[in-house]
Protein backbone atom coordinates (compact mmCIF):
# COMPACT_ATOMS: atom_id res chain seq x y z
CA UNK A 1 0.00 0.00 0.00
CA UNK A 2 1.26 3.43 -0.79
CA UNK A 3 -0.76 6.89 -0.35
CA UNK A 4 -2.38 6.82 -3.46
CA UNK A 5 -2.37 2.85 -4.48
CA UNK A 6 -2.24 -0.42 -2.91
CA UNK A 7 -1.55 -4.15 -4.96
CA UNK A 8 -4.03 -6.30 -4.06
CA UNK A 9 -4.22 -10.42 -4.02
CA UNK A 10 -6.58 -13.21 -4.24
CA UNK A 11 -9.46 -12.25 -6.48
CA UNK A 12 -9.63 -13.11 -10.51
CA UNK A 13 -10.18 -8.67 -11.28
CA UNK A 14 -11.87 -7.16 -13.42
CA UNK A 15 -10.00 -5.26 -16.64
CA UNK A 16 -7.81 -2.12 -16.24
CA UNK A 17 -10.35 0.89 -15.61
CA UNK A 18 -13.05 -0.52 -14.09
CA UNK A 19 -14.08 1.53 -10.74
CA UNK A 20 -14.09 -0.23 -7.49
CA UNK A 21 -15.14 -0.11 -3.96
CA UNK A 22 -12.48 -2.09 -1.73
CA UNK A 23 -14.29 -2.74 1.72
CA UNK A 24 -11.53 -3.47 4.96
CA UNK A 25 -12.97 -3.29 8.90
CA UNK A 26 -15.78 -1.95 7.91
CA UNK A 27 -13.82 0.83 5.58
CA UNK A 28 -14.47 1.27 2.73
CA UNK A 29 -12.06 2.74 -0.07
CA UNK A 30 -13.06 3.58 -3.77
CA UNK A 31 -10.55 3.16 -6.17
CA UNK A 32 -10.19 1.95 -9.86
CA UNK A 33 -7.94 -0.93 -11.35
CA UNK A 34 -4.96 0.42 -12.98
CA UNK A 35 -3.55 -3.15 -13.90
CA UNK A 36 -4.57 -6.58 -13.86
CA UNK A 37 -2.80 -9.82 -13.78
CA UNK A 38 -4.41 -13.17 -12.79
CA UNK A 39 -5.03 -13.18 -8.89
CA UNK A 40 -3.29 -9.78 -8.71
CA UNK A 41 -4.32 -6.22 -9.22
CA UNK A 42 -2.94 -2.59 -8.60
CA UNK A 43 -5.29 -0.08 -7.93
CA UNK A 44 -5.42 3.86 -7.50
CA UNK A 45 -7.38 5.32 -4.31
CA UNK A 46 -9.70 8.04 -5.10
CA UNK A 47 -8.30 9.52 -1.84
CA UNK A 48 -4.91 10.06 -0.20
CA UNK A 49 -4.04 7.32 2.36
CA UNK A 50 -1.62 7.20 4.85
CA UNK A 51 -0.50 3.96 4.76
CA UNK A 52 1.56 3.97 8.06
CA UNK A 53 -1.92 4.63 9.96
CA UNK A 54 -4.33 2.14 7.53
CA UNK A 55 -2.09 -0.80 8.12
CA UNK A 56 -1.54 0.22 12.28
CA UNK A 57 -5.47 0.69 12.81
CA UNK A 58 -6.65 -2.30 10.49
CA UNK A 59 -4.01 -4.82 11.25
CA UNK A 60 -3.48 -5.42 7.67
CA UNK A 61 -0.17 -7.30 6.84
CA UNK A 62 2.80 -6.72 3.90
CA UNK A 63 2.78 -9.58 1.13
CA UNK A 64 4.88 -11.87 2.36
CA UNK A 65 5.26 -11.68 6.23
CA UNK A 66 4.98 -14.89 7.64
CA UNK A 67 2.76 -13.57 10.59
CA UNK A 68 -0.77 -15.19 10.48
CA UNK A 69 -3.70 -13.31 8.30
CA UNK A 70 -4.89 -10.33 10.55
CA UNK A 71 -7.01 -8.69 8.23
CA UNK A 72 -8.50 -9.50 4.79
CA UNK A 73 -10.29 -7.70 2.24
CA UNK A 74 -14.13 -9.14 3.08
CA UNK A 75 -16.02 -7.82 -0.25
CA UNK A 76 -15.14 -5.52 -2.91
CA UNK A 77 -17.77 -3.86 -5.13
CA UNK A 78 -17.77 -2.78 -8.67
CA UNK A 79 -19.29 0.77 -9.76
CA UNK A 80 -21.42 1.35 -12.61
CA UNK A 81 -19.96 4.27 -14.94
Amino acid sequence: MSIYGAQLEGFEFPPTGTAVTIVVDHVEICASIIWADGEKCGVLLEHDVDPAAFIRTHSIRPLGDAAPKVGTVVHMDLLSN
